[in-house]
């Protein structure tokens, strides 16, 4: 079956009314090593390809993850930026200590602080906090979406593409503007179908603000692909070609259903 960028040879984005930028800004989403050091030295390392953007993940309490974004502002001086990911793990008041004991830290946005379920939670840590709270991954309408949105309980929306489809996607964008609230489209595990996807997105969102990269889930995907993705120096580049602007290579996805490598 085609879809309706290749009848028309055209790429999602221009169906979605035209690109806004050619090149997508994005994070480096996580430092995967087993120590603080090491997580430094990484984090450093992607500044000097050009990615000044980290997120960390968090949720060891709230000293330990003060200790930790202390040490990443450290090693990456003031020119870096600083997102959180605390997955979930702390109540309303530790998430409001959290805030505070990162102040001084220029953390641009603290992912998922709360339960995803507690609108109220979220609504009244955003009163405590000076640092903006990202949201939205496990939801997938913008039904869902809207009372965050409207009890003023989010600064930047997190909605995935692989949850949500492209047309939702554009409609929870929509409604976001209206309130004058930038999107940050979620991006972990999902290859190449799903990153493609949310670059054509990305690239139409007039309220975008930056997209996840996950570097080792995008080599995955770049070797299921006859033409690789491109994401160097803190920017993913846009496709060019009709529909997602990818062409899967299926002998490759055969061979490694086969539990060989391409």
């Amino acid at each position: 079956m085609r879809d309706r960028g290749h009848i028309t040879g055209l790429p999602i984005y221009q169906l979605l009314g035209g690109n806004f930028r050619d090149a997508i800004p994005c994070y480096v989403s996580g430092l995967p090593k087993p120590t603080l050091e090491a997580r430094c030295a990484l984090a450093q390392e992607w500044q000097s390809k050009g990615f000044h953007t980290v997120k960390l993940a968090l949720g060891y309490g709230v000293a330990e993850d003060v200790a930790n974004v202390r040490a990443i502002r450290q090693a990456i001086g003031p020119e870096g930026d600083i997102l959180l990911d605390a997955h979930w793990n702390y109540s309303l008041s530790e998430a409001a200590e959290l805030a505070a004991g990162l102040h001084d830290y220029r953390v641009r946005f603290l992912e998922a602080p709360l339960l995803p379920e507690d609108v109220a939670g979220h609504a009244a840590l955003r009163q405590k906090s000076a640092i903006p709270i990202a949201l939205g991954e496990t939801e997938r309408t913008r039904y869902q979406f809207r009372p965050f949105i409207e009890r003023q309980a989010v600064d930047i929306l997190q909605p995935d593409v692989g949850r949500t489809g492209i047309t939702e996607l554009m409609h929870i964008a929509s409604l976001a503007e209206t309130w004058n609230l930038k999107v940050a489209p979620h991006l972990s595990v999902g290859l190449a179908p799903c990153i493609a996807a949310s670059l054509q997105v990305a690239a139409a969102l007039p309220n975008f603000h930056l997209l996840e990269f996950q570097p080792p889930v995008f080599a995955l995907a770049n070797n299921l692909l006859k033409t690789p993705l491109v994401c160097r120096a803190g920017e993913y580049q846009l496709p060019s070609g009709p529909g997602l602007g990818i062409e899967v290579d299926e002998q490759c996805v055969r061979d490694y259903s086969g539990r060989k490598v391409c």
